[in-house]
């Protein structure tokens, strides 16, 4: 079972959701890192980190950590705009 609880014993300055007039900031250099966002736990069991569950980067940092694990394809849009992407590439160097 998860450990969660409703204290905020941590402090880590890119978990402010509620700065919204603030300018944007950079992400965490844990951003998309399976080993600190995704840590499984003596069960095997995947669990989001505690402190994850705060940050503002939440649904994206976990969705690529999860495309890293092989655990989550990426979206079929993605992978349309990639093909798009490579097709487009190759059609510029044919006319060079």
């Amino acid at each position: 079972m998860s450990s969660f609880s409703n204290e905020s014993n941590f402090s880590a300055p890119h978990l402010s959701r509620d700065s919204k007039d603030e300018e944007p900031k950079s992400k965490p250099s844990c951003f998309g890192n399976p080993d600190k966002v995704t840590p499984k736990n003596s069960e095997g069991l995947i669990e989001p980190n505690q402190e994850c569950v705060l940050c503002e980067y939440v649904s994206s940092c976990l969705s690529e950590a999860l495309q890293k694990q092989g655990i989550l394809s990426p979206s079929p849009v993605n992978r349309f705009v990639g093909f798009l992407r490579r097709w487009s590439e190759r059609k510029t160097r044919r006319k060079d």
